[in-house]
């Protein structure tokens, strides 16, 4: 297993727990009967995969920007919304500092945020977040199909 195979601040070790956070984060989604327990593993996961990812690139680097947004998702769905609110924001900082203009990551956790602020009934900052992310998707579409 590739878990055994490469230290354990490997970088592809990092996708790895990435990965396997994103399966229980799915099976929490669909299973509500064992919603909590599939969070709580997803969540373990997912900052496992931060920790590595930390440990390998500068904390301002954009690969870490996936790792904060999966980690304040699961906190979205417990309805912890500040911490939530926290990982996002560091997500979006690092990409908003790297000058990145548009990328599937940024256009993720624009969206993210979106149904954060809808769940805090905050619907003016929502639909805010959700035209960015649309028009961010909307122009790597546009790039990706010329």
């Amino acid at each position: 297993m590739l878990l055994d195979t490469l230290p354990g601040d490997h970088s592809d070790i990092a996708d790895v727990y990435n990965q396997i956070g994103a399966v229980h984060y799915i099976n929490a989604s669909v299973k509500t009967y064992m919603r909590d327990s599939e969070l709580s593993h997803a969540l373990e996961m997912f900052e496992k995969a931060l920790a590595i990812r930390q440990q390998i690139y500068d904390n301002h680097d954009i690969r870490i920007a996936p790792s904060l947004n999966n980690i304040g998702s699961v906190y979205n769905d417990r309805g912890e919304y500040d911490r939530a609110l926290d990982y996002y924001q560091r997500g979006l900082e690092i990409l908003e500092n790297a000058k990145v203009e548009a990328n599937i990551s940024k256009a993720n956790l624009l969206t993210n945020f979106g149904i954060l602020k809808e769940r805090m009934n905050d619907y003016e900052a929502a639909l805010s977040f959700y035209i960015k992310a649309d028009d961010m998707l909307s122009q790597l579409l546009h790039v990706q199909h010329l």
